[in-house]
């Protein structure tokens, strides 16, 4: 109930009434002349509204990116000012249609509202890093000084911004959940609303009766000293310039860029993607018929191998002892090598030869927890596959695409666009649903114009995960070998059972959200 009180009372201290295109403050609580409870004002009566929306390509279902398009339609509209404001600005799109602006010789007065130093360490390290390099490219751009960056501030404090708000010559007025990020041009969910003036004198003085409002409140001013400045100062630059100052007041932005490591997570376009993720790996048209059924070959060879493997070790509890006495000493000498002097460096010569070899990395991976237990394992498994491919990477820059191509057919076709645009995010999602061999993607990257720090990063989130369940799962097998009691096997079937789950959820998932057919 307090909380509740507080925030009407905060409601009722900024009321507006819009009469004659005017704005009228309405009297604050306690004076004689005010209203409670405190009301929301209508803004415009009896206007068309426009829906923009952004919706991804799912099931089938094609892609809808009307917010886009509004935007590069209200940008390229602009001939006086474009006000936005807005929780980021990230979007590599809205920025070169904005550089554009700023070359050309009509280039409007463009102010941004955003955030200032953002909250969160992850916001500083996405977000943050991308408002801070689009800005310097706009600042580059900006001859004619037409382009201002603010973010609001109270007493010395930030505030935060989270509207998401553009009105260009007070005769466009739009409104809606969308920011200026990649994800809300084509990835997530979104829905504008757009009001055109369309010459009604009634409608423009409205909008420009909010622009007003909006600046008198960042700017700690009535509206009406806002249209006076604007008026003096010939637009919205030297008006804001001349209300600077006060308890609330707008701050330039500063530009700066975080440490190294963070803007790796930045480029690594994994926090603010331009599309449905799991449409960078589904390119079925550019892959010949047969050529489809190698994902599904891939992981139900895998089902199959693991099921077989956790039959055979279930059912080693009941094996006779001729069975016993031919394996058991290979599983004895499986524990004496764990404490063999460079067993590290054997192991990951082991990867360097099945990578060359393209041999499957999970039966290393599986062999090598068995051999070493589940922690080494993982880890020594994890730097035999990243040793594994850097080296064929390696090849693959030193051959070159053509000949990468002839070593791997249609599969270079199938991921050398997906790599080259999209970096650590393609090489990712390939590691996490193998659309192509192991051994192919390594050397296809090597050849593509993704960096070869991309390519590791990328290769490390997306492999750990199931190098981790492998090698819980290897160790478990060895474990069913050496004591094949009811427990044992209970813990290996349930694993397998979750690695199997896992996979088919990280398939179907992705498998999903393909490009529609031209037929639809």
């Amino acid at each position: 109930g307090e909380v509740m009180a507080r925030a009407l009372a905060e409601i009722g201290r900024e009321r507006w009434r819009i009469a004659s295109g005017e704005v009228l403050r309405v009297p604050r609580p306690g004076d004689a002349q005010a209203v409670w409870p405190p009301f929301l004002p209508v803004l415009m009566r009896r206007v068309d509204v426009a829906i923009a929306r952004t919706s991804p390509p799912w099931d089938g279902t094609p892609p809808v990116r009307e917010v886009e398009q509004l935007y590069m339609d209200m940008i390229a509209a602009a001939r006086r000012f474009i006000y936005m404001e807005n929780q980021y600005f990230a979007s590599r799109r809205i920025a070169e249609l904005l550089a554009d602006r700023l070359a050309s010789a009509d280039c409007p007065e463009i102010v941004l509202i955003n955030p200032g130093e953002p909250a969160s360490l992850v916001e500083r390290s996405t977000m943050g890093v991308a408002r801070a390099r689009l800005a310097r490219r706009l600042a580059a751009a900006d001859n004619g000084g037409r382009l201002r960056m603010y973010y609001p501030s109270v007493d010395g404090g930030d505030v935060k911004v989270h509207s998401k708000l553009m009105i260009v010559d007070d005769a466009l007025l739009r409104i809606g959940s969308s920011n200026l990020n990649n994800r809300s041009l084509g990835l997530d969910t979104e829905c504008d609303v757009l009001v055109e003036a369309e010459a009604d004198p009634a409608v423009t003085n409205a909008i420009r009766a909010l622009r007003h409002d909006l600046l008198a409140e960042h700017l700690g001013a009535e509206p009406f000293e806002v249209a006076a400045a604007e008026a003096e100062q010939g637009g919205m630059h030297g008006a804001i310039q001349s209300l600077m100052g006060r308890r609330h007041t707008l701050v330039p932005l500063d530009h700066r860029e975080p440490s190294e490591i963070v803007q790796i997570f930045a480029d690594s376009g994994l926090p603010d993607p331009e599309e449905p993720v799991e449409t960078l790996v589904m390119l079925d048209r550019a892959m010949p018929g047969p050529a489809r059924r190698g994902l599904a070959v891939r992981v139900w060879s895998l089902t199959l191998l693991l099921t077989a493997l956790t039959i055979a070790a279930a059912l080693w509890r009941w094996a006779p002892f001729s069975v016993w006495a031919v394996v058991w000493p290979w599983v004895q000498g499986l524990l004496a090598l764990r404490s063999q002097s460079g067993i590290s460096l054997m192991v990951i010569g082991g990867f360097l030869l099945a990578g060359l070899l393209r041999l499957p990395v999970s039966l290393a991976v599986l062999g090598t927890a068995a051999l070493m237990g589940p922690w080494p394992g993982f880890l020594n498994s994890l730097l035999g596959v990243l040793s594994s491919a850097a080296l064929l990477y390696g090849f693959g820059h030193v051959l070159g695409r053509a000949k990468v191509r002839r070593l791997a057919g249609w599969k270079v076709n199938r991921v050398h666009r997906a790599l080259a645009r999209h970096g650590i995010l393609a090489i990712l999602l390939l590691r996490l649903m193998p659309v192509a061999g192991f051994s192919v993607i390594n050397l296809v990257a090597g050849a593509s114009a993704v960096g070869f720090r991309d390519f590791m990063v990328g290769t490390i989130i997306g492999v750990a995960p199931g190098i981790l369940a492998m090698s819980v799962l290897g160790d478990r097998l060895l474990a069913v070998l050496r004591t094949p009691s009811v427990e044992n096997i209970s813990v290996l079937v349930f694993a397998t059972a979750l690695v199997i789950a896992a996979q088919f959820l990280v398939v179907g998932r992705l498998g999903r959200a393909r490009a529609p057919s031209p037929g639809r």
